[in-house]
């Protein structure tokens, strides 16, 4: 885990979007903002004011919401899923390493893909640059 803070920037927290977030959750479970708001134990108000963004929720709520639709606070906060993180990561290793090793990597995602039965069409669509 990378603990340096990046300091070239402050954070900005965007309630519009963390209040979006919210909202889709509640929409794939297909509860009512009554049956949501129930269940992280806030009023639907609250809920409603949280889903448009005017207000921000506790470290309660957000732990609430995130144990109880088992998402992880990162999404709720900053929209990062762990495929988003792990495609980070697999970007930032990939720019370290020579054409040689690319195409290792290349042979095994294509390996991978046939052992999962993938279709052709979801195989890796180029190949690095030589």
């Amino acid at each position: 885990m990378n603990l340096e803070k990046n300091t070239s920037q402050p954070f900005h927290c965007d309630r519009h979007a963390i209040g979006q977030r919210i909202r889709k959750i509640r929409l794939q479970q297909g509860l009512s903002q009554d049956k949501f708001a129930e269940s992280i134990h806030i009023s639907p108000n609250f809920l409603c004011e949280l889903e448009n963004g005017r207000k921000g929720m506790s470290f309660e709520t957000l732990c609430c919401i995130a144990r109880n639709w088992n998402i992880t606070t990162d999404y709720l906060l900053l929209g990062i899923t762990e495929t988003s993180h792990g495609i980070e990561c697999l970007e930032k290793n990939l720019s370290s390493l020579c054409n040689e090793d690319i195409y290792l990597v290349m042979d095994y995602l294509k390996t991978l893909l046939k052992l999962r039965n993938l279709t052709a069409s979801k195989e890796l669509p180029c190949e690095p640059d030589a």
